[in-house]
């Protein structure tokens, strides 16, 4: 017999998840959000009233983070259960937009607990209001494994209906939806056990692996002596592995990437949104994350130490660097371009859209392929030893 969390059991059935609370949690729910709204909403209203430049970003992932460790501290409940916070993607990196997806994160330092699952669920919630994104685009990036006969389960049972989730207290009631397409992740997000070990054996196997940035782009919110003591132990292994082959292999992940990308520019002239988003957007950035990873490798490699990625905080790695102030220019055009779009914007929308600049974003992707081509190129050949220069002593 496969064990469920108890409160997904019958909604494999029904289509609806039901959490139950009591009135006075509903109020708690309710009231904090309000309250942190009109926080967040003030604070965003002072970042958007000053000079709009590359920082905003910087500063208004430091100003969700503050946001999530106030929603945090409402949950002590979640500190007894060992639960850790933290986020990766965008808002870890400070390379968010106001309408980006937040990849946020609760795993566990003690045994998971089936009831914890209530309070994830309403903190996520609560996020999706205050944050103004909706609970589609507030998810886990980090999927760990879950139990083979669960996978096989859902596959079988999951159909493509939108998800009802209903919190619901004797007297008051929250209901929303999660759409069809991004069910399956709610599942994914709830059937796996997300202890610390678990988190720790994916992302050593990432390390090994691929070693996608999101390996080392982790913004803790709460246990962070703990996640970063635990994060230490993979950035030793990993430096222990770094070598010569793994930066090459990735410098010609980076010549696909640009060879994909510029080949894509090159087929459509006219695009939907989604089509817009996943090449100027999504695999643009991908390369530019490759990129900045590759300059970490580097560091690695020569024993310099880059613990984790954070645009802002790192750019004493990268201020000199060519590429990356390019990339931030590039992404700053498109974020200002891409903002009247607001939600719209989404790799689920297949709306066609006229969107002012075209031309002139498709120049800057273009020049900005082309200087991340020649740097891994010399990347290249220092490191296949087709240069004098001693690549192994050289300084980054």
């Amino acid at each position: 017999m496969i064990e469920f969390n108890k409160y997904l059991l019958p909604s494999l059935k029904t289509n609806k998840l039901i959490i139950s609370i009591d009135d006075s949690e509903y109020i708690k729910i309710i009231t904090n959000i309000d309250r942190l709204k009109n926080i967040y909403l003030s604070e965003l209203k002072k970042l958007y009233s000053q000079n709009r430049n590359i920082h905003m970003m910087h500063e208004h992932a430091k100003l969700v983070q503050m946001i999530l460790k106030y929603i945090m501290e409402l949950f002590p409940i979640m500190e007894e259960f060992g639960a850790c916070a933290f986020l990766t993607g965008s808002f870890a990196r400070c390379s968010c937009k106001l309408n980006s997806d937040l990849d946020f994160h609760i795993i566990y330092f003690k045994e998971y607990n089936d009831e914890s699952l209530k309070y994830e669920e309403i903190i996520y919630y609560m996020l999706s209001e205050i944050l103004a994104l909706g609970r589609n685009k507030i998810h886990p990036m980090l999927m760990t494994k879950m139990h083979p006969e669960i996978s096989t389960y859902l596959e079988n049972n999951l159909d493509d209906s939108d998800f009802d989730i209903s919190i619901r207290s004797n007297n008051y009631e929250i209901s929303y939806k999660v759409k069809a397409n991004l069910k399956r992740r709610l599942y994914l997000q709830y059937c796996r056990n997300n202890t610390i070990t678990n988190v720790n054996n994916y992302l050593k196997g990432e390390i090994a692996g691929e070693n996608r940035e999101w390996s080392h782009v982790i913004c803790p919110i709460t246990m962070k002596e703990q996640l970063n003591s635990q994060y230490e132990k993979l950035y030793k292994y990993e430096k222990s592995i770094i070598t010569s082959d793994k930066i090459l292999s990735r410098i010609i992940n980076i010549k696909n990437k640009i060879a994909e990308i510029d080949r894509r520019l090159n087929e459509r002239k006219v695009l939907d949104i989604s089509q817009f988003k996943d090449i100027y957007q999504k695999k643009e950035f991908d390369l530019i994350n490759e990129y900045i990873s590759l300059k970490r490798d580097i560091c690695l490699f020569n024993n310099i130490d880059w613990l984790m990625i954070n645009y802002y905080d790192n750019l004493a790695f990268l201020k000199n660097d060519l590429v990356f102030n390019k990339a931030l220019e590039y992404m700053f055009f498109l974020f200002k371009m891409t903002e009247q779009l607001g939600n719209r914007y989404s790799l689920h929308i297949n709306e066609f859209v006229a969107i002012p600049n075209f031309d002139k974003l498709t120049t800057k992707i273009m020049e900005l392929n082309k200087i991340i081509q020649e740097s891994v190129h010399r990347e290249e050949m220092m490191l296949s030893g087709k240069n004098s220069y001693n690549y192994a002593h050289r300084t980054i």
